[in-house]
């Protein structure tokens, strides 16, 4: 067993690990540690033989106070390409690598692997070895991220914005073939003032297995990198955070009538578009797009999006002030096709928007396409009592919503409110979710709402601001538990007789005994496999 196991490895790698292990007790954990880095980093190689992609640059005071310079953090070893990698795939092996390019530039690749303890505290920037150098120092970094394995990531640092950009752009080139690259992260330093147009047009190029996520920061997007967006051939997620359109949004508008397919998805920040703009986004373009988040809409936008086919929409409702008696009467009319509204609200406005929330949800309540509400109402006032009670009356008659996100109400619903809220949904036939930002102990310490509605509504969950099910412990435990049992027992009469049978029996024997309950449940669901299985023997 053992001779095999060597020989898998190369022989000076295996050779590399022996002498680490004789030394372990000369050497600190450190020292041993960039041993073992350089002798993998210098032995790793592809299945098809390619030369090794990384060569360690001897050691030299220069480099290392250069690249530390880079970054005002201390780097100890720099290495540099010996090869061009097949495929952005090919650095998700490598963590915490500093990589000399030929620009001058310094280049950090990282991965980090789902499911590792630490995966959560690399998802916090704060935990990230180069945080801070990232916050105080010029540089560009990019995340390939395919939400189900390995995530590898870039940070360039340089003596010039244009060797980060053009270093970006080489990375950007090897996306094409990636299996990393479903999503593409291009974050920004607030310094940074290179046009972006030629590591877009690259990011964009990769037609045949294109990214299908792409967020953006950074402070601002010149017209060509606009029109480029716009002009991108497929359907992607498009996230400007923080990003603006130097002219307003124009290139990039113009770009969509020109179009042939659907855009698929645009979140951006408040000053992305002009009004100007968005009056010419909403007017003409709602077709093109699945979703869209477009802050500072007027309420004549809101009212043309939900009647648009877009699977979601966010919005944050305006003052009552612009909404005219032409407009409520137009969203009283509304047909509303869309299946998701994220509705943002502050309280602190100079006008509380209670004619147009009046509207919406009465309007809402008639609508056979509304699946999913999400209310984050926030400010220094509380919700207006006609407001609380049109909600109820909404939720009594939309009968395909299926999750109702409350966790964004920073002002407390009235407690005769929370309670009718949970005995409405007690016989709501579709509501599978609530989401509360923490459940109302105050008005009911003894949860006995929350026990009331799973016990009749088996099928719904209420969750918390942590997204955990709200519980006080092994009472609601117990009834989440007998409620799961439920579903699977219903689920499973999708089954063929010949299998259902001997899984009824299993349940019966191993999860049903001594429980009544389960056991009068399982002979309910399945009495007719049972009964035929009677009558054959």
């Amino acid at each position: 067993m053992w001779e095999r196991v060597v020989f898998k490895f190369p022989e000076n790698l295996w050779i590399g690990f022996l002498l680490a292990g004789a030394c372990a007790k000369r050497f600190s954990s450190r020292v041993l540690t960039d041993i073992i880095v350089v002798l993998v980093t210098t032995t790793m190689s592809s299945d098809n033989n390619l030369l090794p992609l990384f060569s360690l640059i001897p050691s030299d005071q220069s480099i290392t106070q250069t690249a530390s310079d880079f970054t005002d953090a201390a780097v100890d070893h720099v290495y540099t390409l010996q090869r061009q990698p097949v495929n952005i795939d090919e650095l998700d092996r490598f963590k915490n690598i500093a990589v000399l390019m030929s620009t001058g530039s310094l280049t950090f690749i990282n991965v980090t692997y789902k499911g590792d303890y630490h995966y959560q505290q690399y998802r916090d920037k704060t935990n990230h070895p180069l945080y801070y150098a990232r916050k105080n120092r010029t540089n560009l970094s990019m995340t390939f991220d395919n939400d189900k394995s390995n995530t590898p990531s870039i940070s360039i640092f340089g003596p010039t914005d244009e060797s980060i950009l053009e270093s970006a752009v080489y990375f950007a080139k090897l996306i094409p073939g990636s299996m990393k690259a479903a999503s593409v992260s291009i974050d920004c330093h607030d310094d940074f003032s290179c046009d972006l147009s030629d590591l877009l047009q690259h990011v964009f190029a990769c037609a045949s297995n294109p990214p299908r996520s792409i967020k953006i920061c950074t402070n601002s997007l010149t017209s060509e990198a606009a029109a480029i967006i716009a002009s991108q051939p497929y359907v992607v997620d498009l996230n400007l955070h923080l990003s603006r359109f130097d002219d307003g949004g124009n290139k990039f508008v113009d770009g969509l009538s020109d179009r042939q397919c659907c855009f698929g998805s645009l979140s951006v920040c408040y000053s992305a578009l002009s009004d100007y703009n968005k009056d010419r986004l909403f007017t003409n373009h709602l077709s093109l797009f699945k979703r869209l988040s477009v802050p500072g809409i007027s309420s004549d936008h809101i009212v043309k999006a939900l009647a648009a086919p877009l699977e979601r929409i966010d919005f944050h409702v305006p003052d009552d002030s612009s909404f005219s008696d032409n407009i409520e009467a137009n969203l009283s009319t509304v047909d509303i096709r869309l299946h998701e509204a994220v509705v943002y609200v502050n309280t602190a406005q100079d006008e509380f928007p209670e004619r147009f929330l009046l509207s919406f949800f009465r309007r809402a309540a008639h609508s056979l396409c509304l699946e999913r509400l999400a209310l984050l109402i926030y400010g220094l006032y509380p919700i207006p009592m006609v407001i609380q009670t049109e909600l109820i009356k909404m939720l009594r008659t939309t009968e395909q919503l299926t999750v109702l996100n409350l966790g964004g109400l920073f002002l407390e619903l009235d407690s005769s409110i929370q309670r009718e809220l949970f005995a409405c949904l007690e016989d709501h036939p579709s509501v599978q979710t609530l989401f509360f930002r923490e459940y109302p102990v105050d008005a009911d310490p003894g949860y006995t709402w929350l026990q009331n509605l799973i016990k009749r509504n088996r099928f719904i969950e209420v969750i918390d601001m942590h997204d955990k099910p709200c519980t006080d412990g092994d009472k609601v435990d117990a009834l989440y538990a007998f409620n799961d049992f439920f579903f699977d027992s219903e689920y499973l009469q999708e089954e063929l007789p010949a299998t259902r049978l001997p899984l009824v029996i299993e349940a019966l024997s191993q999860y049903a005994a001594d429980d009544l309950q389960r056991t009068a449940l399982l002979v309910a669901h399945h009495v007719d496999v049972l009964c035929s299985a009677l009558f054959q023997t």
